[in-house]
């Protein structure tokens, strides 16, 4: 395991006593004791939850049962004001796969997507009228020496205003740095 992480897992069972634990232990006696006046601090840091294919887990049979989908949807709504974040990525912006999730994220980013109907359903209603158009950013390749890879659009809830930004390249070497620099 990655000295970047402190818990890492796979599968939904895991995940949910995961999440279940930060609710508990960190969200929970964090709201008690701030008044949701969050402060950063060495014995207060902020908490990253990242989740990868956000849609295969909210897709999962047992993702309701296990009370992931509402621990995550408590997070979601509560956690930036006591500094516990979630950064998801999703293959499906849909909402029938997201369902009440998908409007807890404050800050949505859309790379590259096959049609212009993704565009407002990821970064919400209007955006491809304002200008975002991550259906029409090509794909990344040899031919065209991978000038598109990492461009994408992204909406904030903290201002209406998309922004066309772009993610950089970052090698397994930086990756190698980083770890290095950090010798939890």
């Amino acid at each position: 395991m990655s000295s970047l992480f402190d818990l890492v897992a796979f599968d939904v069972g895991t995940i949910a006593e995961m999440v279940e634990s930060l609710v508990n232990d960190v969200l929970r006696p964090r709201q008690r004791s701030s008044g949701r006046s969050f402060t950063l601090s060495s014995e207060n840091p902020l908490v990253v939850l990242v989740i990868d294919e956000l849609s295969s887990l909210a897709q999962d049979r047992n993702f309701a049962k296990s009370g992931l989908s509402e621990n995550l949807n408590l997070i979601l709504s509560q956690g930036r004001s006591d500094g516990v974040y979630v950064i998801a990525a999703s293959q499906v912006g849909h909402k029938e796969v997201l369902g009440g999730l998908r409007q807890h994220f404050a800050n949505r980013i859309a790379l590259r997507v096959d049609t212009a109907i993704e565009v407002d359903m990821i970064l919400g209603a209007g955006a491809l009228a304002c200008g975002a158009k991550p259906h029409e950013i090509p794909v990344a390749n040899d031919a065209n020496s991978y000038r598109t890879a990492g461009i994408a659009y992204v909406r904030s809830d903290e201002s209406p205003r998309l922004l066309r930004i772009r993610f950089p390249y970052t090698s397994d070497e930086d990756i190698q740095k980083l770890l290095q620099a950090d010798p939890r």
